[in-house]
């Protein structure tokens, strides 16, 4: 059985609490976990990233959004379309959140972000976490 290696509702929701609330204090107090907590979920997830974005990152790739979805899904064991899904599920569940406001604002070209368009919004607000580490 593959290993379950893409983000989930609870680190993108971390993540982006995290960039707009600044403080580990305030995401810990806004999602009723301890600091600790917010930290290794943080961690967690820019590690997923970081580990979808070496293969590129290793060809001398720049970061993009549909071809770290597609290590994802390789590195997941499923077809890019079955994650994709769950990634819809997760943004249309975080627009509906509590923490809508912050998943409103990832940049998105229609209605709703695509999966590729919230990876790529999740770089570009921690580029130097991920890209640090590779």
């Amino acid at each position: 059985m593959a290993k379950c290696n893409y983000l989930t509702t609870v680190q993108i929701d971390t993540l982006l609490k995290c960039y707009y609330l600044r403080k580990y204090s305030k995401v810990a107090e806004a999602g009723n976990i301890t600091i600790s907590q917010v930290r290794y979920i943080k961690e967690n997830a820019l590690r997923t990233i970081r580990q979808a974005y070496s293969k590129s990152h290793m060809q001398g790739l720049r970061f993009d959004g549909e071809t770290v979805l597609q290590h994802m899904a390789e590195r997941s064991g499923m077809e890019t379309e079955v994650l994709e899904s769950i990634f819809v599920i997760a943004i249309l569940d975080g627009l509906t959140s509590e923490s809508g406001k912050y998943w409103a604002r990832i940049k998105k070209k229609g209605n709703l972000p695509t999966a590729a368009e919230l990876l790529d919004f999740l770089y570009d607000k921690f580029e130097v976490d991920i890209e640090g580490h590779i």
